[in-house]
């Protein structure tokens, strides 16, 4: 197994004197970070586009208690979307946090 590899870089900020580590690359083992990374936002946008389309339906098929309302799945299809988007952000804008700091 290949070593991973990150690079750092000390910056001192001029208004404040404060140093800041800002990483900026990752070398070794990016590959299979994304291709599982990719993988967790195709299968929870699946999961949750399903408890949005048919909670009550798919809470029978797996075996669970059948909810009186949609509102429990839903809320869950919800968060499960939100965690997809959340880390789909990180994989399309690796640098986008280290970008908006508005003190740099």
């Amino acid at each position: 197994m290949a070593p991973t590899c990150k690079k750092f870089s000390d910056r001192t900020r001029s208004k404040t004197g404060r140093v800041v580590a800002l990483r900026f690359s990752v070398r070794i083992g990016d590959d299979i970070v994304q291709q599982i990374l990719w993988a967790e936002v195709i299968i929870k946008a699946a999961i949750g586009a399903l408890l949005i389309v048919a909670p009550l339906t798919s809470s029978s098929v797996l075996g669970l208690a059948r909810p009186n309302t949609g509102f429990w799945p839903r809320l869950c299809a919800g968060v499960l979307f939100g965690i997809a988007a959340g880390t789909w952000l990180g994989i399309a804008f690796p640098t986008f946090m280290a970008q908006s700091d508005p003190e740099a």
